[in-house]
């Protein structure tokens, strides 16, 4: 999924002209990645290897590292993608909700008629 995500943005950017701003835009979103995966880890070691009470934090914890990661992300792409390409906010969060949620929100509903067990 990432590979594809990663060779459309190229593509768009090599195709727009905006080649510049799409190596930007794809190295936020991979580094942020990266840090996310760095700091749920230990979060994740906690989870594995503690009684019920303490997992529950650690997963209410995760959840709200991976939020506020992600919206510094999204902040941090609008910076970008406003002072370089002069976008607005309003056809930023139309790209949010087009390209970033609404592909989770499918994977999830997908997942969940799929597999019913973890619902």
């Amino acid at each position: 999924m990432y590979i594809v995500k990663y060779a459309v943005i190229r593509f768009t950017g090599w195709v727009s002209g905006y080649t510049r701003e799409a190596d930007a835009y794809v190295f936020i979103v991979f580094l942020v990645n990266k840090i996310i995966g760095v700091v749920l880890l230990p979060i994740l070691l906690i989870m594995a290897f503690s009684k019920t009470p303490l997992s529950e934090i650690g997963f209410t914890v995760s959840v709200i590292v991976i939020v506020l990661i992600f919206l510094l992300r999204f902040l941090r792409s609008y910076e970008n993608l406003h002072r370089r390409l002069q976008v607005s906010r309003f056809h930023f969060l139309l790209y949010l909700v087009g390209v970033e949620i609404l592909p989770l929100l499918i994977i999830y509903k997908a997942a969940m008629k799929y597999l019913p067990d973890f619902a």
